[in-house]
């Protein structure tokens, strides 16, 4: 019988079916700031050569981002996207490793060939703030769902893109909150810019999670759809 048949069965398999985008958030440290925990979250992608070029939000696939109020950690001395920590900091201000940022692929300024990330955001939704340490929108809630919308991104055939162990890197955050949202991924499939791949990812708290319209929410979930043939 195939795993699929054994799924629709109702059988049980840890993980996704072959085939599906996820996106995983997982605990990365505790401690760094006192009561409150870091998570990462990442895109999971299924070849080796696929391209993650933007999480993004708009009219027609809000972006959100809760904390349920409690907000998230910004140090004085972050920065917005992974590209502007400087590692070099952190034995100074040990804070820095525990600060909130959005990234793609990176989790500290460019190297090489590496790109750093861009940003673009509505004058009528600004969400680049809630990462900056002390701007009016600090640590607040994120909502893109207007006809601009925003994004981070960086372009097609920077190796940030690519990932390392199957998936890449799409934001750092801190926060004593529990907390949940809807991403928006773009992934040029095998690297290739007309193979123009869109995935909506909702999750509340960690766990792997199926893109909708692939299966259940979270991990060990029945991820199978009997309606496809």
């Amino acid at each position: 019988m195939s795993r699929f048949l054994l799924l629709c069965a109702g059988i049980m398999f840890s993980g996704l079916t072959f085939g599906q985008y996820s996106l995983t958030v997982s605990e990365f440290s505790t401690g760094i700031i006192p009561d409150q925990t870091t998570y990462r979250i990442h895109v999971d992608l299924n070849n080796t050569d696929d391209f993650l070029s933007s999480v993004y939000g708009n009219e027609a696939d809000p972006f959100t981002l809760s904390t349920g109020g409690e907000g998230f950690y910004n140090s004085q001395f972050g920065s917005t996207t992974a590209g502007g920590i400087n590692p070099a900091f952190l034995s100074f201000f040990p804070d820095l490793a525990a600060d909130s940022w959005v990234t793609i692929g990176i989790d500290e300024q460019a190297s090489g060939s590496e790109a750093p990330i861009s940003t673009v955001e509505s004058g009528d939704q600004p969400w680049v703030g809630a990462f900056a340490f002390d701007s009016a929108i600090d640590g607040q809630d994120i909502v893109m769902n207007d006809q601009t919308g925003g994004a981070w991104y960086v372009l097609n055939g920077s190796p940030n893109g690519l990932p390392i162990n199957d998936r890449v890197l799409v934001m750092q955050m801190t926060t004593g909150g529990t907390f949940s949202g809807t991403f928006n991924a773009q992934i040029f499939g095998n690297g290739n810019g007309a193979n123009d791949i869109r995935r909506t990812f909702s999750f509340d708290g960690v766990g792997t999670f199926a893109a909708e319209g692939e299966g259940g929410g979270g991990t060990g979930g029945n991820a199978c759809g009997c309606t496809d043939e």
